[in-house]
C-alpha cells in the first residue's frame, strides 16, 4: 500500500482541499487491487475523516485503481496522526499533518458614522468575513447594540453581512456603542 495523496497541513473547522488517499498493490507493487478493505483511523479528538461520517475509524473499499480516499477536517490545533491500514494483509501508511487555527478577521466595507446627540437617523452597516485573507462564506456573525439603538434585519451573502441600525432622537447616550463578532 502507498500514499497517493495527503494535504500538507490542515485547518482545525476546514474541510482540507487535498484528501487523504492510498493507493492498494498487489504483491508485485504495481498492479492495483479494487475491493480491498482498508481501515481509516485518528484520534477522535484531533480530527474528522468524512468517510467515516465523524467516527473515529471506519473500513472503506479501494476502487478499480486501488484507491480509497477520506476528507479531513481539523478539529483542535496541533499535530494529528491518521492511518490507513488493509485489512487482511496489514500493510499500513500514516501521515502526520499538524492542524492550525485559521486565521479569522472582521472588515467593515462601511464608513464610521457619527450623529449628533438628540437626532434621528439611520444607516446600513456593512462587514466582511474573511478566512486566511479570503472571503469566508455561512460564517455566523452576532450584532449587538447598546442603549438607543435599535437594529434591524441582517443580510447575509458570500462573506458579507450587512444591518440596518436606527437611533430614536434622544434614546441614545453619548458614546453608545453597537458592536459585531464574526
Amino acid at each position: 500500500m502507498l500514499l497517493a495523496s495527503a494535504p500538507t497541513a490542515i485547518e482545525t473547522g476546514v474541510i482540507a482541499e487535498v484528501p487523504f488517499s492510498v493507493r492498494v498493490l498487489a504483491s508485485d507493487g504495481v498492479t492495483p487491487l479494487g475491493g480491498v478493505a482498508v481501515q481509516f483511523s485518528v484520534d477522535a479528538a484531533a480530527a474528522v475523516l468524512g468517510v467515516c461520517g465523524g467516527a473515529a475509524n471506519c473500513v472503506a473499499t479501494s476502487d478499480d485503481n486501488g484507491l480509497v480516499s477520506t476528507t479531513i477536517t481539523g478539529a483542535v490545533a496541533g499535530p494529528v496522526s491518521i492511518t490507513a491500514t488493509e485489512v487482511s494483509g496489514g500493510a499500513q501508511v500514516t501521515v502526520v499533518i499538524a492542524d492550525t487555527t485559521p486565521v479569522r478577521a472582521v472588515q467593515f466595507l462601511s464608513d464610521t458614522v457619527y450623529v449628533e446627540a438628540g437626532a434621528n437617523d439611520t444607516w446600513t452597516l456593512q462587514l466582511q468575513t474573511l478566512q486566511d485573507g479570503s472571503p469566508l462564506s455561512g460564517a455566523a456573525t452576532t450584532w449587538a447594540a447598546g442603549d438607543g439603538l435599535t437594529l434591524g434585519s441582517e443580510t447575509a451573502v458570500s462573506g458579507t453581512a450587512g444591518i440596518s441600525m436606527a437611533i430614536v432622537s434622544g434614546s441614545a447616550r453619548a458614546g453608545s456603542i453597537a458592536t459585531v463578532t464574526g
